[in-house]
């Protein structure tokens, strides 16, 4: 789960950090920095002779989750990648043209985006140091604890539980890295404004009597029906 997570705020960090950078001049398309010098074999492209670096590519791929790195396999998906990469530098081209990187409210979405991914990466290595892979044993006794496993073999369903228990490592990790930190912290929250939140929230939703049982009587009439 906290996986996804990170690879999510990478990449809206992609979309976003991109508009950190003014042009030299408002109304124009944004050159690269002056400093920044890339060889050919540092571009993936240029889009109104702006590069755009290999290196935000190698970056994205590098926080997919498998299932999505296997489809860059191909020279297809490679290149439907760069053409979404491309598609975005063009857009961000258009709205810096327009004064988008002005507006209050993108400053404020970019900080919040700064402060994600900053806090994401932190977590990623905290966590790296602290995570170990399953091993067989713990893999088989999940496997054998699981009445919903049993009518399937240990070696077909054995990815899938490496990937529980994970998962399930990482929220483990996270909370103790998290509770360690609010012990050496002071935080006070603010009832006052989290009362309104509350206050604010829809009301459950209304259950009519027999509305959800209604499906279990006709289920039984199919089952006890003589055939």
């Amino acid at each position: 789960m906290y996986k996804f997570f990170v690879l999510s705020a990478c990449a809206l960090a992609f979309l976003c950090l991109s508009a950190c950078t003014p042009p030299a001049q408002t109304g124009t398309a944004p050159k690269a920095e002056a400093t920044e010098k890339l060889s050919d074999d540092q571009v993936i492209a240029w889009v109104n002779n702006t590069p755009v670096p290999k290196k935000q590519m190698d970056e994205m791929i590098a926080q997919f989750p498998p299932y999505l790195k296997a489809q860059l396999s191909g020279a297809e998906g490679i290149k439907n990648m760069a053409d979404n990469i491309i598609g975005m530098e063009l857009v961000h081209q258009t709205a810096v043209k327009e004064g988008f990187q002005d507006r209050q409210d993108i400053k404020d979405q970019i900080e919040l985006m700064k402060r994600q991914v900053i806090a994401s990466k932190y977590l990623e290595e905290a966590m790296a140091k602290l995570q170990s892979e399953p091993d067989e044993a713990a893999l088989r006794k999940f496997y054998d604890e699981t009445p919903q496993l049993a009518a399937k073999d240990f070696e077909e369903v054995k990815g899938q539980i490496t990937q529980h228990l994970a998962r399930q490592n990482q929220q483990e990790q996270y909370k103790k890295i998290v509770d360690g930190l609010k012990a050496t912290a002071e935080v006070r929250y603010n009832d006052a404004v989290l009362d309104t939140y509350a206050s604010a929230a829809p009301a459950p939703a209304t259950v009519i009597p027999g509305a959800l049982t209604a499906p279990k009587v006709e289920a039984e009439k199919e089952t006890s029906a003589p055939e």
